[in-house]
């Protein structure tokens, strides 16, 4: 049997899912991911990918009031 930790499992997401989510182009979110505001990582095609929980966390820093 798997044995479960206290942190919740992140789901992995692409630049294009992350566009869609954050309603900017994929151009913009590439430049978001490159300079580091949304933390990503490449897989091994080359591929940008992100935690769902770290463009959440995005999102919440980046509310209008």
């Amino acid at each position: 049997m798997a044995r479960k930790t206290g942190k919740p499992r992140s789901v992995p997401l692409t630049t294009s899912a992350i566009a869609r989510k954050i309603n900017r182009s994929e151009n913009t979110t590439r430049q978001l991911l490159d300079r580091g505001v949304i933390p990503c990582r490449r897989d091994s095609g080359g591929r940008r990918i992100a935690e769902a929980s770290d463009v959440d966390a995005y999102l919440e820093s980046h509310k209008c009031a």
